[in-house]
């Protein structure tokens, strides 16, 4: 009986600690400041995806419906210099309204403005098509963000990413923690159950 209390505990503390290194480290992959939404998305090779949206604040938005995008690519907590993005701007029925094609920045940082055609949900969609001037890193990923203009923001959002030519939903961290502890906690009562045997 101990042996379960013991488990239960150790559970409920990895769980714990775990959370407080989540909220403190890594953050949500939405993440606001006043009128700034941060979106970010793991991409191919350990890079993630960052996009500074300002103003957004749905459903409270500038009369013009004019948005600023600053979008860079992180690797270790650095922003990686000479990347060549692509990005789309769609609506919610994939007609393209926007487009950048293969635009090389140097420091690593593609800046540009949007003005919205009116109040409704649209894809930002971004690529990453490579890194570096010679012997470029290509296939490192593309992302899809939801964007709520106007209107309210549904409760369930997902951030997909399109690792040459599939898609896949990133599981969030907060639930990547939970299933590593709960495979902990199983790998406990395994061994414990293993030394009452003996």
């Amino acid at each position: 009986m101990w042996a379960m209390k013991t488990v239960l505990l150790i559970t409920l503390l990895i769980l714990a600690s775990l959370n407080i290194v989540y909220e403190k480290t890594l953050g949500h992959e939405e993440t606001s400041s006043h009128d700034e939404k941060v979106f970010t998305a793991q991409l191919n090779y350990g890079y993630i995806l960052q996009v500074k949206v300002h103003p957004y604040k749905p459903p409270d938005m500038p009369s013009d419906l004019t948005l600023n995008f600053m979008v860079g690519l992180m690797l270790n907590n650095e922003t990686v210099e000479h990347i060549t993005y692509s990005a789309n701007i769609t609506d919610k029925t994939g007609k393209v309204l926007k487009e950048i094609n293969e635009v090389h920045s140097h420091h690593g940082m593609l800046e540009f403005n949007y003005t919205f055609p009116s109040k409704d949900k649209y894809y930002l969609i971004v690529e990453v098509v490579s890194i570096g001037m010679e012997n470029p890193i290509r296939n490192v990923g593309k992302a899809s963000f939801i964007l709520y203009i106007g209107i309210p923001e549904e409760t369930a959002t997902t951030i997909q990413t399109t690792q040459t030519e599939t898609s896949s939903v990133i599981i969030p961290y907060g639930l990547s923690y939970i299933i590593i502890a709960a495979v902990v906690a199983l790998a406990v009562v395994a061994v414990l159950f293993l030394v009452k045997k003996k």
